[in-house]
């Protein structure tokens, strides 16, 4: 592993400050600050690298360029102890222990019990189903009968999912899409929207490119916490099973909003892009709610877009 500042210099990174981080555990991180505009480029740079510095490169942010010198904050574990409690979890929290545990999660036992947890959905069944029913007319000029969309919804394991699912099997028989309806957006422009909010999004300042101590992607989140009050071992269980199905590989982490993935090998047809779909609204549900993306529309756009941006909240 590379422990030399000097590798920001074949970055185009060796005029601006930098800093070796302690990581909690004892190894090292290479900070260099960046200017959020130029995040892709650096970010891809320093990618092409990791076979020789046996790092992999992370954009993040900080409240000011100490926060990264230090280490202390950027790599605080409190978070990631305060998530596991708030999931009602206990065990080690050290990087380690997370790479551990995440090793024994059995991801689709996980996808299962989320899948189950939601009891919010249920109780409110009618409101989905008035909602969809109304936003596909608008769409389409058509949908299916009302009580057809609540039978799906109610019989599911997941009401949003199960309704979701069934309006995709029926747009798909219904192929296809108006080019103009009366109202709504066409389903290309639908598309087209949902794809937007897959753009990756540049960190905000003090930002810097961080080089972990470890080459392997999914264990970004056992670093830094991708996702707020998501346990960060299913996260890195997810991230492995996503890149090795994928290609997908972490390119930045907004603390407390976001992480954004590149991904290499998209889903090849439409319902194994449904079933990352589905993993995605499990995993990181406020991708969905925060800019009201239908499951459906998400799968779609997962089959065109080279980045997912999944979204979490405090």
């Amino acid at each position: 592993m590379n422990d030399s500042l000097e590798v920001f210099d074949r970055i185009g990174l060796g005029d601006r400050r930098t800093h070796v981080s302690v990581v909690p555990g004892g190894s090292t991180a290479l900070v260099a600050e960046i200017k959020p505009n130029e995040f892709l480029g650096v970010w891809r740079r320093a990618r092409e690298l990791v076979d020789e510095t046996g790092r992999w490169p992370l954009i993040t942010w900080a409240q000011g360029w100490e926060d990264f010198a230090s280490g202390g904050y950027v790599f605080n574990r409190d978070q990631f102890i305060y998530t596991d409690r708030n999931n009602g979890l206990s065990g080690d929290t050290s990087v380690d222990g997370l790479i551990a545990r995440a090793g024994k999660l059995e991801m689709s036992t996980v996808l299962e019990g989320l899948e189950r947890g939601h009891t919010w959905f249920r109780e409110h069944i009618g409101e989905a189903v008035e909602d969809a029913h109304t936003k596909v007319r608008a769409r389409w000029g058509a949908s299916p009968p009302e009580a057809d969309l609540r039978r799906a919804a109610t019989d599911a394991v997941h009401p949003v999912l199960g309704l979701q699912r069934y309006l995709l099997e029926w747009e798909l028989a219904q192929e296809p899409a108006p080019t103009a309806v009366a109202s709504g957006m066409t389903a290309a422009k639908q598309l087209e929207w949902t794809m937007s909010y897959m753009d990756p999004m540049p960190p905000y300042e003090p930002a810097a490119l961080i080089l972990l101590p470890t080459a392997k992607p999914w264990e970004v989140y056992a670093y830094l916490e991708g996702l707020w009050e998501c346990p960060s071992d299913r996260l890195i269980a997810a991230a492995h099973r996503w890149h090795d199905q994928y290609g997908a590989e972490c390119m930045v982490i907004l603390p407390g909003y976001a992480t954004e993935l590149q991904v290499n090998c998209r889903p090849a047809e439409i319902w194994q892009a449904w079933e990352l779909a589905r993993e995605h609204f499990l995993i990181a549900y406020d991708t969905f709610i925060l800019h009201g993306i239908e499951v459906r529309d998400y799968a779609r756009a997962l089959m065109r877009s080279p980045h997912w941006l999944l979204n979490s909240k405090p």
